[in-house]
């Protein structure tokens, strides 16, 4: 059986496979790894977490993907432990739900069934998302991606 790549596309800086058993660990969105098909098939069940490389190249190749795949290279190591730290009010401030709103609400307009809104892994697509929202709205990647794991169960089949 062959190998393929699978792309990590969430948030975490480090991110252990717990679903198909393959013990890889991913550094942070945009890394890959090399998992068998049948691993990689159950991997990509879950959209918001993983995509093939082609889902990736499409969705993101506007956003960096080569440079984002370059972490990959890395060597993977134990993350930090984590922090605890007092929010601060300006950092709260600038925090707006309106654009992971926005970005929902055209993430919603799309057509499920229309291959150039949603590719085959079930996630939308940037491009697609981008002509439904407001002229001028800066839509990355991320914010895409954060916007579209709240509402997800929307378009499970």
């Amino acid at each position: 059986m062959s190998e393929v790549k699978v792309f990590y596309i969430g948030d975490k800086p480090v991110k252990k496979d717990t679903v198909a058993g393959t013990n890889h660990v991913w550094r942070g969105f945009g890394s890959y790894r090399l998992v068998l098909e049948a691993a990689a098939q159950r991997l990509c069940d879950f959209p918001t977490v993983w995509m093939s490389e082609k889902d990736f190249r499409e969705l993101y190749e506007e956003d960096g993907a080569d440079a984002a795949t370059g972490l990959a290279s890395l060597p993977v190591v134990d993350a930090p432990p984590a922090q605890q730290v007092a929010p601060q009010p300006e950092a709260a401030d600038q925090h707006d739900a309106t654009p992971i709103k926005l970005i929902q609400e055209a993430i919603r307009k799309l057509d499920r069934a229309n291959t150039e809104h949603f590719g085959s892994s079930g996630a939308p697509k940037i491009d697609a998302v981008r002509e439904q929202l407001p002229e001028g709205f800066e839509l990355s990647a991320k914010d895409l991606n954060a916007a579209f794991s709240e509402i997800k169960d929307e378009f499970r089949v």
